[in-house]
Order: structure tokens, then sequence, then C-alpha cells
């Protein structure tokens, strides 16, 4: 079984990220690797040069999943499992517009590959609770399913929005809901059998990452959802691994 350590603030926050900030954010750069081959890239990232038309072609991504240590050219079923829970933040999420968190455990399923691709496909939350503000009864679901991601580079992973909306979180406190929902950027770190009994992937989406890129609460409003956490995306046939080569 190999094990990717998501850590959420997202995760899968998620996803949280403004629409608006994702889409000024889009590839709009590109980097080069060892081989001098041009890759788009993401503002933010390793990104060091404008990307003019004239340019011309460029690689859609300078990495890719592996299983087993070879690149994935077919999408491959992972599953997804919080380590210490996922934390969601409105910080204007509350009645009085003040700061409401809300933790939860997190499992789901997804896909990795082909390439650099990937998706969440479901999300389920339990054992959720109050950890700053009020919220009875919190419940806590994903919205805007599946969430499809892309690898930019070997360190980092984008949740990114598409046609059909933006991923998030929805919360419901007795009957009062609040959704955010936005892209995010997830970094990444390959971790081997040596150092685990599984060769892991650590993917964290830091405190950092989503104040950078806050998402849009429809109670707190533009650049207020936040999400911080860490989880473990494994498949139970093998390892998986991201890879530049």
């Amino acid at each position: 079984m190999s094990a990717i350590k998501l850590g959420l603030l997202a995760i899968l926050a998620v996803l949280v990220a403004s629409a608006a900030m994702a889409s000024s954010a889009s590839a709009d750069c590109y980097f080069v690797n060892q081989n001098n081959a041009k890759y788009k890239g993401i503002s933010g990232t390793r990104c060091i040069e404008p990307l003019e038309p004239s340019d011309g072609k460029y690689q859609e991504a300078f990495a890719d999943w592996a299983f087993n240590g070879k690149v994935l050219t077919e999408a491959k079923a992972v599953n997804l499992e919080t380590i210490e829970g996922l934390s969601i933040t409105d910080m204007k999420g509350g009645l009085f517009s003040e700061e409401v968190t809300i933790k939860c455990t997190m499992t789901g399923k997804g896909t990795v590959g082909k390439g650099s691709a990937g998706q969440v496909t479901e999300i389920t939350a339990s054992s959720c609770s109050v950890t700053k503000g009020a919220c009875p009864s919190p419940k806590v679901v994903g919205v805007d399913l599946p969430w499809n991601t892309r690898l930019h580079e070997t360190s980092h992973d984008r949740i990114e929005e598409d046609e059909k909306g933006n991923p998030g979180y929805e919360v419901t406190c007795t009957g009062v809901k609040d959704t955010c929902t936005g892209a995010s950027m997830v970094n990444l770190t390959n971790i081997s059998k040596t150092e685990t009994k599984h060769a892991d992937v650590d993917l964290e989406l830091t405190q950092a990452n989503s104040e950078k890129e806050p998402a849009t609460c429809s109670r707190g409003g533009e650049k207020q959802g936040l999400a911080v956490g860490k989880a473990v995306v494994f498949s139970s046939s093998g390892d998986l691994s991201v890879t530049s080569e």
C-alpha cells in the first residue's frame, strides 16, 4: 500500500481559495528543466519567465504521477484519509461576522494519472467539532465534485476550478449554510521506503498558501475562507510518487 500524505488547509481545501485570484494566477509564465525544456507554470511557484505567444510550444506540466516507479499512462484509483483532521475557517462566518472554524475527520476517493492529472471524486466528513466561534451541530460536505487536480512541478499540485464550478466545502450549522470555494495549491514531497513503510508523497497545503489564496465564502464573502490539515492518499496495490523524469 502506498501513501501520499496530504496536508490540507486544505488538502483538499481542499481547496479553498478565491476563484478570482486563481484565474489571475493561471499559467502565465514558464520554467525550464535540466534539459532546457520549457514548461507552463503557475505564478508564485518556480515560474521565472513571462510566457509569450512567440515562445512556441511548451509542456502542460513539469511532473507526472508514478506508480511503482513508472509514470501512469491511465488513471489509478486512490483513497484519501486525514491524519489529524481538516480545519475549515470562514474568517467572517459568524452571526456577528466573527471567525468560525470547524474541524472534521475526512475520507474520500479519487484518482491520480494519467500523467499530471488527478481527481477527488468523493469526500466524506465525520466527527466534526467547533474549534472557534459558534456552530451548533456542524456538518460538512464537499461541493462541485469531482475536484480536478494538476501537477505543475514535483513540489506543487493544484486543485482547480472547472466549467462545473469551484472546489470547496459547504458547512451547515443547525440549518444555516456557508459555502467556501476556490482553487488551491498543495505542496508535495516524495518520501522513500527507507523513511516510511511505503514509498509516500507528503502533500501539504500550508497556512501560508491558504492565506495567499483565500476562498470565497457565501457568508463571510471574498477572500475569507481558509482550510488547514493533513491527510494520506494511498493505493492498496503499490507505491505512489511524483516524478519529473
